[in-house]
């Protein structure tokens, strides 16, 4: 699989995790938060604004009060994870495109160059 492939499934991943209503603290959220870090890690490094971009997304977050309810706690803790899920779905599609891009450029550069031609010059006649 292509990088520009593991970078489309991570975005389909993200996807289905924002229609599943989950919060950072369900297990699915975790493998795909060590995806997303892998490929981050990979393509730009773990020291990589990118990286620290990802880092400082939140996904937590509910606000608990004594006249909160269970349900709106849980409701609050699974719309700042989807913020955060279509936070990283943006960046992501924002990559992607950046492929596309690069793509496109090595397509170019790979058809302007057409090497099927030479010229060889075996000696000289002496008048050069």
């Amino acid at each position: 699989m292509t990088d520009y492939e593991k970078l489309k499934r991570l975005i389909e991943d993200t996807d289905e995790l924002i229609q599943q209503d989950i919060t950072n603290s369900d297990p699915k959220f975790d493998a795909w938060e060590m995806k997303i870090k892998r490929f981050i890690s990979r393509m730009f490094g773990a020291e990589s604004m990118e990286m620290r971009k990802f880092d400082e997304t939140s996904f937590w977050g509910g606000v608990w009060t004594l006249d909160t309810s269970d349900e709106e706690y849980q409701m609050d803790c699974v719309n700042t994870c989807r913020n955060g899920l279509l936070t990283t779905k943006a960046i992501l599609e924002t990559y992607l495109e950046e492929f596309d891009d690069v793509n496109i450029k090595l397509s170019a550069l790979e058809t302007s160059n057409d090497i099927t031609k030479i010229f060889i010059v075996h000696g000289h006649d002496g008048e050069l």
